[in-house]
C-alpha cells in the first residue's frame, strides 16, 4: 500500500512541477484598458458637463464654467508581465481650475482590462472619483476604492485573480496645475481544484515515506 502511495505522490509531483514550471514562464501580455466615465454629478444645476472626451489622450470629464477643468484616465498598454508581476495600465490625471461655483462632486469610473494572453481574459472593475473643491486650494482628486480586485476566466475557463490600484490618491493640485497619478494591476492564476488533489496526493505520498522510515529504524 506505502509502495502505491509512493508511486503516486512522485507521479503527482512530476505534473504538478510541470504545471508550475508553465505557469512560471507563461507571460501575460496586456493590450490595453478602455475607460468609461458615467453619472456625473455636479454641485451647481447649471454646470457643464461633458463625459468621455479625448483630451491629449485621456478619455476625460470636463467640467465647470468658464474655464474648464478636467479629470481623465490615459491607457498606456500594451504591456508584458508575469503571473504576480505588477504592471502599469495607465495614468489618471486632474487639471484644476478656480471655479467655486460648478464643481464636479463625483462620477463613475469604469476600467475594463483586455489581455491577448491569457486568450480571451476580460476584467471590468467599477471606481468612483470624488471631487473635494471648496475654494481654498489645493483640491483634490480622490478614486474610491483605490484598490480593487475580481475572479474572473478567459476562453478556456481557467480561472485568474485580476487587481487594479491607484498610487498616491488622493490627488491634491493647485488653482491652474494638473498632476497625474500611475494605475497598476496585478494578475495571478487560481489553482484548479484536481491541482489542489494532487498536492493532497504528494502530501499523503510524503507522510507514507516518513511513517516507512520510522518502522525501518
Amino acid at each position: 500500500m506505502k509502495s502505491v502511495l509512493m508511486k503516486a505522490a512522485i507521479a503527482s509531483s512530476i505534473t504538478i512541477g510541470a504545471t508550475f514550471a508553465g505557469v512560471a514562464e507563461a507571460q501575460i501580455s496586456f493590450t490595453g484598458v478602455d475607460s468609461t466615465w458615467s453619472n456625473s454629478q455636479c454641485s451647481s444645476f447649471f454646470c457643464n458637463i461633458d463625459e468621455n472626451v479625448d483630451i491629449f489622450g485621456f478619455n476625460s470629464i470636463r467640467y465647470g464654467t468658464p474655464i474648464d477643468s478636467v479629470i481623465g484616465f490615459r491607457d498606456d498598454g500594451p504591456a508584458t508581465a508575469g503571473f504576480g508581476e505588477v504592471f502599469r495600465i495607465g495614468t489618471l490625471g486632474f487639471f484644476n481650475t478656480a471655479d467655486f461655483t460648478n464643481i464636479l462632486e463625483t462620477a463613475d469610473l469604469n476600467l475594463t482590462l483586455e489581455f491577448a494572453s491569457p486568450n480571451g481574459l476580460l476584467a471590468g472593475l467599477d471606481f468612483v472619483a470624488n471631487v473635494s473643491q471648496n475654494g481654498l486650494a489645493p483640491d483634490s482628486l480622490d478614486i474610491t476604492p483605490w484598490f480593487d480586485s475580481l475572479v474572473t476566466t478567459d476562453a478556456a475557463g481557467q480561472k485568474y485573480k485580476v487587481s487594479v490600484g491607484f498610487a498616491d490618491v488622493p490627488i491634491e493640485v493647485d488653482f491652474f496645475q494638473t498632476e497625474t497619478r500611475e494605475v497598476f494591476a496585478k494578475v495571478e492564476t487560481i489553482p484548479e481544484p484536481a491541482l489542489m488533489l494532487g498536492l493532497g496526493a504528494v502530501a499523503a505520498g510524503l507522510l507514507a515515506q516518513k511513517c516507512s522510515r520510522k518502522e525501518a529504524a
